[in-house]
């Protein structure tokens, strides 16, 4: 008992050890980022082989969306806040409120946002890419709006700390992905019939990172797909495994009883077989009946008393013919 008491107060609790995994999870992204390439001119390369692919598939929309949101003081200022602000605070408030209200989706749901996140450090890393604000036919809105918040030209880094960051991690979006999981962790658990309006926040995501020139429309659209990919990976249940025929044939009663067990019955046989089982206990358990009243006198239940009424009488008549 004492060993047990120890060991539990040496553990520390769950709350504490949530707080370090999601700690050691952002610190490797940030470490990630930090130690990817800084070769800009390839990377600058890479981001304009990209834009000429874009543009063959008709995506490119980047630079419209840019124009758009410079087009307006008041849109460049929120953009700016969004893109600095939401992405630390949206995911973690609803990584804690899975926490607190469903713990039965929270580890799944955790284990997507690790998945999702990893390998997008690992893009990183192996294939670092200009975003378009490097290129002098976008406007860097961040750059251009550092006097209304706490960033300066260096992406949504605080003031002063731009040199902690990596700007060549454009591919993939990670403000779009981790907006993804949070559109799914809310949609798939909460009953609400509102609960699509979710979408809206990883949509105005999506338009944000673009209008801003911090990210380009394919590294949105991988983003996104990290994201649904590793939720169909924690969330694929495997199929019942088979039956194998050697146990099948060595035993006849479980075959049987597996033939029977895997073919459903139909709704018409299922309430078939219910009258059929009303009708059997009908017939086996009749209701008692109810016998006729002899008389006054007479007790249903001991049919025996009229019969030796009639003997009585017919001694006594007998006894009378003798006299």
């Amino acid at each position: 008992m004492a060993c047990d008491l120890s060991r539990r107060s040496a553990t520390p609790p769950r709350a504490v050890r949530e707080l370090i995994r999601v700690g050691v999870l952002y610190l490797g992204y940030t470490m990630a980022r930090v130690l990817a390439g800084d070769d800009r001119s390839h990377a600058v390369q890479r981001a304009l082989a990209l834009r000429a692919h874009e543009h063959s598939w008709h995506v490119d929309i980047e630079h419209e969306l840019n124009r758009f949101v410079t087009s307006s003081e008041i849109l460049e200022v929120a953009s700016a806040y969004w893109y600095s602000a939401a992405h630390y605070l949206v995911t973690p408030t609803v990584l804690f409120w899975l926490w607190r209200r469903r713990p039965g989706v929270y580890r799944p749901m955790r284990s997507t946002l690790g998945i999702a996140t990893a390998s997008a450090l690992l893009c990183y890393l192996t294939l670092p890419l200009a975003p378009p604000r490097y290129l002098p036919t976008y406007v860097d809105t961040l750059d251009r709006t550092s006097w209304a918040g706490w960033w300066a030209g260096d992406a949504s880094a605080p003031r002063g700390l731009g040199e902690a960051t990596n700007q060549l991690a454009a591919m993939p979006s990670m403000h779009v992905g981790w907006a993804v999981w949070v559109a799914i962790a809310i949609v798939t658990n909460t009953p609400s019939r509102w609960r699509h309006l979710a979408w809206l926040y990883p949509m105005t995501t999506a338009i944000v990172v673009l209008g801003t020139a911090n990210h380009w429309t394919a590294d949105a659209i991988v983003g996104a797909a990290l994201v649904v990919v590793a939720w169909r990976v924690v969330s694929w249940q495997p199929k019942s495994a088979p039956v194998s025929l050697a146990s099948l044939t060595s035993d006849p009663e479980a075959s049987h009883r597996h033939a029977f067990s895997t073919v459903p019955p139909l709704p018409n046989q299922t309430r078939t077989a219910r009258a059929r089982g009303s009708l059997y206990r009908a017939r086996r358990d009749p209701p008692p009946s109810r016998s006729p009243r002899r008389g006054v006198s007479g007790d249903p239940r001991r049919p025996d008393d009229k019969p030796a009424a009639h003997g009585v009488d017919r001694q006594v008549d007998t006894a009378d013919q003798h006299g």
